[in-house]
C-alpha cells in the first residue's frame, strides 16, 4: 500500500481502530481504504513534523514522540509536552507504561517517567547506568527491560532501582517477550536472540538469527516476525524450536523481500492490530500481512494445464505441463516413482477403491501401490491433433467410459475395448465427468449437453434452457449438480433446477463443484471461490424459488489468481477433507473445517460533515445554514482485514423511514433537507457479516429561512384566517345581495302578473260583469234578448278564462312560435282583429325593412311581449282606424315602431307614468330597461300614439355585453317560474 516516499518511522493502533503512521513528513491515519493526513480541530498542524515513535495507552491515548517535545492526542484534543515540562531534550524513541499506570519514556537524553504533569529524569536515584535509553519494553510480569548505550537493564514491578543482565549490547531497536516467557532483542548491528540472563535469571539458550534488524514482534499465534535493513521481513513461526545461529537460508524462517511484493527491502516499524493482521512500514509503503484461509504450496515449475486426483492420506497427485508430483503434507514432491510410464496426462480419475488411472497420450495407465498397467488406447483415442480434450469414468460394473473431442465414446472393460455408436454429442469437446452414486457416468459437453450412461444405455440431456455449456458435474450422494458458464443448477431426477444467488441473476461461471460430507457446497467460480452452507442448500432443496446466500473467497483471502478455461480438474477433494484448489496463480489448499472468522465488529466513525462545499466541524452538533442544498457525510469502519468487504446501512431519521443498504459506500448524500433537528445513523460489518448494530450517530441541524421561522408560519396562520373570515363575510354579503335580489325579482314579477292579468284576464271579466249587468236589465220582460245577451256573455267569460290560461303558461314557455318576430305579429294582429268587439276593425300592416337577424331567444320574447302589449292598446283603447308595426334590422341598432291614428294618450301619462289602474306603459318600459333597450312614447290626445323600442346591435344580435344580459334575464325567468311553480 502506498503511502508515500518518505520513511516510515513508527506504527500504532488506537482503541477506536485507526491505524496510525508516523513519517519524515508528519503523521496519517488509515482505515484501511484512505490516508488521511491528520490535523487538529483548530486546523493547525502539529508541533513537530518529524514523527520517531507511536505509543497508544491503555487509557485511549496516541503519543506521539518527536525530538525535544512529545504530545498526547485524545479525541482530537493534543496535550503537548516540551523541556519547559522537563522533558529530555533528544528523540522519544520508545514508551511504557508500568502496572501503577505511569508512564516512561526512553530517548537520546536517557529515561524518564511522568511523575503528575512534569516528566522527571531518571539517574543514579534509580541507579540506571545509562546516559540514553535505546528502547524499553515491560513485560507480563510487570518488569521494565531498558537497553542502553552498552547494556541491558530491567527493573522488577514495585522495585525502585535498577539491575543489570550483564548483557553487552549494540544498537538494540525493540524489545519483545514471546510466548514461552524468553525475553528477545532486535539489533541492527548484531541479530534477533533472545537475552542470556545468566545467573540473575533462567540462563537462555544460544539461538541467534543473525540479520540486522529494526523491530520485533511475536504475533497472537506465537509466530517471530522480525523486520530488518535491506533484507526484507524474517518470520519463524515456530521460534520456540529455533536453536543455534540462524542464517539466510534456514528452513525454520521464512523470508519476504521486494521479490515477493514488499514495498522495500528496507522494513522498520513492524505492528499486529487488533483483528490479528500484521503491518510493516518500509521506506517506500505500508505492507499488511494477513492469515488467509487459503495456504500456498510452493511448486518447482509453473502451473499450467493441472490435472489433480486425490491419493491416499490428505494426499494429492497433480500432473501438469512437465509437472509430475506428489503433495503430501502441504509440501511438494517432485517426480514420481521410476516405472511410471509418462509425465504427461489427459485426465486423472480416482476409482471407488482408491486407486488412480492415469489417460495419458497414447496409454490409460492404472496406477496401485507403486505397480503400474498400462492398457493401450484405441487408434481413434491416441494423443494427436484435435484430441486434446479427452475425460473417463468407471460405472458401477468396473467399465471404464471414455470420450475424446472429435473421437466419440469408448469402453473398456478387461482390457478391451469398444466404439460405441452415441449421440453426435459425443464427438464435441468434453468438459466434465462424473460417476454418480448409482454407478451411473455422466459426461458433460461445452455445446450444452449431457449424455448419461447406465450399464451400457445411453440418454442424452439437453438442459439448453439453462447452460450454454457444460463445464462441471459433481456431487455427493444423491445430490447431483451441474455448473457452467450460467451458473449452478441441481439435478432432481428429472429437471435442472437453476441455484440462484440472493444478489444476483445467476452465480456466474461455474468450472468447479466439490460437495463436503457436511452438505455445504464450494465452487470454483469466474470470481473465486464460492461457499454455500449446507443451510442454504436444505432451503434450496425445498423451495427453488429460494435466492440462495453465498460467501466469496478470493485473492484476499488468499487464492492464488483466478480459474482459468478448460481446467476442468482444476479443484479437488482430498480424502482429509482438504480442497484443492489450482488458479492461474499457484496451487492452494482450504480447510473448511478451520475457516478463519473475523469476529470482531468494526468501530465505525463519522468523518466528515460537508454542506454546500463547506465543511462542517461533527464532532458537536452543528447548526448548517438555511436553504442548505446539498448535504454529504463521509464515514468509514475501522476493520483493517478485508476493509474492501465492509458493507454499511445508514439512516437519517427525521428523513429516511428504513435503513438504506449501500454496499461498500461510504458516503451519504441529501439535497433540500427541511429546516429541523436530525439524527445520522451508520451502521457497517466486518469482511465476514459481522455488524456493528451500535454504528456512529450524528446529530445536527437545519435553520430556518425568514419565511420558515415559526412566527412566520403564525402570522401565515392568522392572515390565512383573517382571509377565510373576509372570505366569510364576502360571503354573507353575496347571499344577502342574492336574498334582495331574489326578493326584488319576485316583488317584479308579482308586479308583472297583475299587470298581465290587468290588462286582459281582468279586464275580460270586467267586460263580462258589464254584460251580465245588461242581461239583469233585459230581465224579466225582454227574456228572449236576455237569453242572447247571456249566451254572449258566457262566450266572453270562456274567452277571460283562456287568457288568463294563456297569460299564465307564457311564464313557463316561449311566448311566440317560431323565430321570425314579423311573423308573430302578423299573427297577433290577426287574432286581436277576431278578438275585437269594436263596430269597425283597425287595418293593421306589418313592415319589416333590413336583412333579417335572428335574435337572442329570451330577448326576442321580451320584445315580443312589448309588440304585443302595443298592439293591444292599439285595438283594445286607442280606437283607431290604421296601425302599423314596423321592424327594422339595422347594422347599428334594432328598432321597432308602432303607429296608430287612434285618440291618443294624454301627454303627462305617455312617457310620465300610467292611467290610475293600467300597467301597460310601465310594464313595457321595464321590459326594455332589463335588457338595456330603449322605449319613448309619443302621443296627445286625439291625433295617435307612437311607440318606439330601440336595442342595440351589440345586445339585440350578440356579443359579451348580451351575453351577460341575457344570462341575467333566463336568471330571472327562472326565478320567476319557480315562484310561480
Amino acid at each position: 500500500m502506498a503511502l508515500t516516499p518518505d520513511q516510515i518511522r513508527a506504527l500504532a493502533q488506537t482503541e477506536d481502530g485507526y491505524l496510525w503512521i508516523g513519517t519524515n513528513n508528519g503523521l496519517y491515519r488509515f482505515d484501511g481504504v484512505t490516508f488521511e493526513r491528520y490535523e487538529l480541530r483548530s486546523g493547525g498542524p502539529l508541533l513537530s513534523k518529524v514523527t520517531y515513535s507511536l505509543w497508544s495507552s491503555n487509557k485511549g491515548e496516541l503519543w506521539i514522540g518527536a525530538s525535544g517535545l512529545l504530545s498526547a492526542l485524545k479525541d482530537r484534543n493534543l496535550k503537548t509536552y516540551t523541556t519547559r515540562d522537563g522533558m529530555p531534550e533528544g528523540r522519544v524513541v520508545g514508551f511504557a507504561e508500568d502496572r501503577e499506570g505511569t508512564v516512561w519514556i526512553a530517548s537520546d537524553d536517557g529515561l524518564a517517567r511522568l511523575e503528575g504533569n512534569r516528566w522527571k529524569k531518571v539517574g543514579e536515584d534509580w541507579n540506571f547506568p545509562g546516559h540514553l535509553a535505546q528502547t524499553l519494553f515491560l513485560d507480563r510480569e510487570g518488569t521494565l527491560w531498558v537497553a542502553t548505550e552498552n547494556a541491558l537493564v530491567f527493573l522488577p514491578q514495585g522495585a525502585k532501582r535498577f539491575q543489570s543482565t550483564r548483557v553487552q549490547v549494540g544498537v538494540v531497536k525493540q524489545i519483545a517477550e514471546a510466548p514461552n516467557g524468553k525475553i528477545w532483542m532486535a539489533e541492527t548491528t548484531r541479530s534477533v536472540r533472545p537475552v542470556p540472563l545468566g545467573v540473575l535469571l533462567p540462563p537462555s539458550d544460544k539461538t541467534e538469527i543473525k540479520v540486522g534488524a529494526t523491530g520485533i514482534l511475536f504475533d497472537q499465534e506465537g509466530a517471530l516476525w522480525a523486520t530488518t535493513i535491506g533484507d526484507g521481513i524474517r518470520r519463524a513461526s515456530h521460534p520456540e524450536r529455533l536453536s543455534g545461529v540462524l542464517g539466510e537460508f534456514s528452513n525454520e524462517i521464512e523470508s519476504f523481500t521486494a521479490k515477493d511484493g514488499l514495498t522495500d527491502d528496507v522494513a522498520l516499524p513492524v505492528l499486529q492490530d487488533r483483528e490479528g493482521n500484521i503491518w510493516v512500514g518500509t521506506q517506500n509503503g505500508l505492507d499488511r500481512f494477513r492469515k488467509s484461509d487459503f495456504v500456498p504450496v510452493v511448486l518447482p515449475v509453473p502451473l499450467r494445464v493441472p490435472r489433480m486426483v486425490a491419493g491416499n492420506g490428505g494426499d494429492l497427485w497433480l500432473q501438469g505441463q512437465n509437472l509430475l508430483a506428489r503433495i503430501k503434507g502441504g509440501r511438494a514432491i517432485p517426480g514420481y516413482e521410476t516405472s511410471m510410464p509418462t509425465r504427461e496426462s489427459r485426465a486423472a480419475y480416482r476409482d471407488p477403491v482408491g486407486t488412480i488411472w492415469w489417460l495419458c497420450p497414447n496409454d490409460l495407465v492404472h496406477a496401485e501401490n507403486g505397480r503400474f498397467t498400462e492398457f493401450p488406447l484405441p487408434e481413434a483415442l491416441r494423443y494427436q491433433s484435435g484430441l486434446h480434450d479427452a475425460l473417463f469414468a468407471e460405472d458401477r460394473f468396473g467399465v471404464i467410459w471414455v470420450t475424446a473431442s472429435n473421437a466419440g465414446l469408448f469402453s473398456m472393460k478387461n482390457g478391451v475395448w469398444e466404439r460405441l455408436e452415441a449421440p453426435s454429442a459425443t464427438s464435441g469437446t468434453p468438459q466434465a465427468a462424473y460417476t454418480d452414486w448409482m454407478g451411473r457416468v455422466w459426461f458433460g459437453y461445452v455445446d450444452g449437453t449431457i449424455i448419461v450412461i447406465d450399464d451400457g444405455n445411453i440418454q442424452l440431456l439437453s438442459p439448453k434452457g439453462h447452460f450454454e455449456d457444460i463445464l462441471a458435474i459433481n456431487g455427493r450422494g444423491r445430490h447431483i449438480w451441474v455448473g457452467g458458464s450460467s451458473g449452478l443448477a441441481f439435478f432432481d431426477g428429472s429437471s435442472f433446477r437453476p441455484v440462484i444467488p440472493a444478489d444476483a441473476g445467476t452465480l456466474g461461471t461455474v468450472w468447479g463443484i466439490e460437495e463436503t460430507g457436511d452438505g455445504v457446497l464450494w465452487l470454483g467460480a469466474a470470481q473465486g471461490v464460492i461457499h454455500i452452507a449446507e443451510s442454504e442448500i436444505q432451503h434450496f432443496l425445498s423451495d427453488s424459488s429460494y435466492r440462495v446466500r453465498y460467501e466469496l473467497f478470493d485473492s484476499s483471502d488468499g487464492l492464488p489468481g483466478t480459474f482459468r478455461w478448460g481446467w476442468s480438474e482444476g479443484e479437488a477433494q482430498g480424502t482429509d477433507g482438504r480442497l484443492w484448489f489450482a488458479a492461474s496463480n499457484g496451487l492452494a489448499w482450504l480447510d473448511p473445517a478451520h475457516i478463519s472468522r473475523n469476529t470482531l465488529p468494526p468501530t465505525v466513525v463519522i468523518q466528515s460533515l460537508t454542506a454546500d462545499d463547506k465543511l462542517y466541524p461533527y464532532w458537536a452538533p452543528p447548526e448548517l445554514p438555511a436553504l442548505t442544498g446539498h448535504l454529504e457525510i463521509k464515514f468509514t469502519a475501522l476493520s483493517l482485514s478485508i476493509p474492501e468487504r465492509n458493507h454499511f446501512r445508514y439512516k437519517l431519521e427525521g428523513y429516511d423511514k428504513d435503513w438504506r443498504d449501500i454496499g461498500t459506500q461510504r458516503q451519504a448524500s441529501y439535497t433540500n433537507l427541511s429546516p429541523r433537528k436530525y439524527r445520522f445513523r451508520v451502521i457497517a460489518s466486518n469482511n465476514d457479516g459481522v455488524w456493528n448494530e451500535a454504528g456512529a450517530i450524528l446529530d445536527f441541524s437545519v435553520l430556518p429561512a425568514w419565511y420558515q421561522t415559526i412566527w412566520f408560519r403564525s402570522l401565515c396562520v392568522a392572515v390565512f384566517g383573517l382571509f377565510l373570515r373576509g372570505l366569510y363575510q364576502l360571503r354573507l354579503r353575496q347571499l344577502e345581495r342574492q336574498f334582495n335580489m331574489r326578493l326584488e325579482e319576485r316583488v317584479s314579477e308579482r308586479t308583472r302578473i297583475a299587470r298581465e292579468l290587468h290588462d286582459s284576464l281582468l279586464q275580460g271579466f270586467q267586460g263580462l260583469m258589464f254584460r251580465l249587468q245588461a242581461v239583469r236589465d233585459l230581465l224579466p220582460g225582454r227574456a228572449s234578448e236576455a237569453m242572447q245577451a247571456l249566451d254572449i256573455a258566457l262566450g266572453r267569460g270562456d274567452k277571460a278564462i283562456a287568457e288568463g290560461r294563456d297569460t299564465v303558461s307564457e311564464l313557463r314557455q316561449s311566448v311566440m312560435m317560431g323565430s321570425d318576430i314579423g311573423q308573430a305579429l302578423t299573427a297577433l294582429s290577426e287574432e286581436l282583429a277576431a278578438q275585437s268587439d269594436n263596430g269597425s276593425v283597425p287595418c293593421v300592416r306589418v313592415l319589416v325593412e333590413g336583412k333579417h337577424r335572428e335574435l337572442d331567444p329570451v330577448l326576442r320574447d321580451e320584445v315580443y311581449r312589448i309588440a304585443r302589449e302595443a298592439l293591444r292598446n292599439a285595438f283594445r283603447h286607442a280606437r283607431a282606424q290604421k296601425i302599423e308595426a314596423e321592424i327594422t334590422y339595422g347594422d347599428s341598432e334594432f328598432v321597432f315602431h308602432v303607429r296608430d291614428d287612434g285618440i291618443g294618450i294624454a301627454p303627462e301619462f305617455a312617457n310620465q307614468g300610467a292611467r290610475p289602474g293600467h300597467w301597460g306603459l310601465p310594464g313595457m318600459r321595464e321590459r326594455a330597461k332589463n335588457f338595456g333597450g330603449k322605449l319613448e312614447v309619443w302621443s296627445e290626445t286625439g291625433a295617435g300614439t307612437e311607440i318606439e323600442l330601440t336595442i342595440p346591435a351589440a345586445v339585440a344580435y350578440g356579443g359579451s355585453n348580451a351575453g351577460s344580459r341575457f344570462s341575467f334575464l333566463r336568471k330571472k325567468n327562472q326565478a320567476i317560474d319557480g315562484h310561480n311553480s
